[in-house]
């Protein structure tokens, strides 16, 4: 299930939740899941030591790991994984495959901004550099973006009003590659759509993507993963708000059937077969 969607359930019983707060209670609900239901599995194979940069706070089990050599022992050191040979001395094997259980960190984030100028320069205020993600006007970048400030024209069709709104906050308009003309899209049809003629008086435009805004994000796992996090997140946030501890104590207890349900379908994935003896 979306971001979204399970926001608007959690908000039928704590009306005073935000975005935000959801946001930070649902990651941690997804990573204490994560932690006890083995919802992701990682495999990876290696031809050099790149496996020591597995970050060891996002494994929660190492489930097999094997090598060109069966004799090599592995341990994990400094929160790193290392080889040794029969002789135990330090080694790096040719080939290594490691299968581990995934902790769920940060699945789930609000939209980063970005700020498009009318140069043509696209800058993240976000990113490790402070803007350093640049384009032109004739990369190929995303074409829909959520305003998160109005378009204001250049001209001046009222004097007491100023200049009229092109488009308003929320609004997805596009900017085509290689033009400085842009479009209010129809958000039900998003092949629908005016023009708002030039940059107006704006020398910039501060949006989200619209693949990335946050009612559209997903965890990409099953719908029931979702629900889990959303009543072992609501069941945390009764202190923070006004709500009945009842409200808490029911999102708990359905949080923990949830949290049953899926340990039996992602923790018994493993089938034996059964040996019986027949007579001669």
């Amino acid at each position: 299930m979306k971001l979204g969607e399970l926001y608007d359930l959690a908000k039928q019983a704590y009306p005073a939740l935000t975005k935000r707060m959801f946001t930070q209670f649902y990651n941690q609900a997804l990573q204490e899941i994560s932690e006890q239901v083995r919802l992701s599995v990682v495999e990876e194979d290696y031809t050099d030591d790149s496996y020591g940069k597995i970050a060891v706070s996002e494994v929660v089990r190492i489930e097999n790991i094997t090598t060109e050599e069966s004799s090599y022992v592995w341990k994990v050191v400094n929160d790193a994984i290392v080889f040794y040979d029969e002789n135990e001395d330090l080694i790096i094997p040719d080939s290594t495959s490691i299968r581990y259980w995934e902790r769920v960190v940060d699945k789930m984030n609000m939209p980063e901004i970005y700020t498009h100028t009318s140069d043509g320069t696209i800058s993240s205020a976000s990113s490790e550099t402070g803007g350093a993600l640049l384009m032109s006007e004739e990369a190929d970048v995303d074409k829909y973006l959520v305003l998160l400030e109005p378009l204001i024209s250049s001209t001046v069709t009222d004097e007491l009003k100023g200049p009229d709104e092109l488009a308003g906050v929320g609004d997805i308009i596009m900017i085509p590659t290689g033009e400085a003309s842009i479009y209010v899209c129809d958000p039900t049809n998003l092949n629908v759509y005016t023009s708002a003629s030039d940059w107006g008086a704006n020398d910039h435009i501060d949006y989200y993507l619209l693949s990335n805004t946050w009612e559209e994000q997903t965890d990409g796992f099953a719908d029931e993963v979702g629900l889990c996090a959303m009543y072992m997140a609501t069941s945390l946030l009764t202190e923070f708000t006004n709500e009945s501890p009842d409200t808490a104590k029911f999102s708990a207890q359905r949080a923990q059937q949830y949290l049953s349900r899926l340990r039996k379908k992602y923790n018994t994935s493993l089938s034996w077969t059964k040996f019986n003896q027949v007579a001669f």
